[in-house]
């Protein structure tokens, strides 16, 4: 189950990307599938509402080398 809410986790932070910025990297989506802590999921989900697309796209980098 906690597999099937992480990738939930991870469509909906791309949902909110491609509402925002058009069509999602390949390489924003192998990065957010990388990560696998619920929390980081969390506050990545949030700053896709309201960060800009070159900020969003650094914490998404960052986060899944983490």
């Amino acid at each position: 189950i906690k597999e099937i809410l992480r990738k939930e986790g991870i469509q909906y932070i791309i949902s909110v990307l491609e509402a925002r910025f058009g069509e999602v990297d390949d390489t924003i989506k192998n990065s957010l599938a990388s990560i696998q802590d619920e929390e980081t999921l969390r506050y990545l989900h949030r700053q896709s509402a309201v960060a800009d697309k070159a900020d969003i796209e650094r914490k998404i980098f960052a986060l899944s080398a983490a």
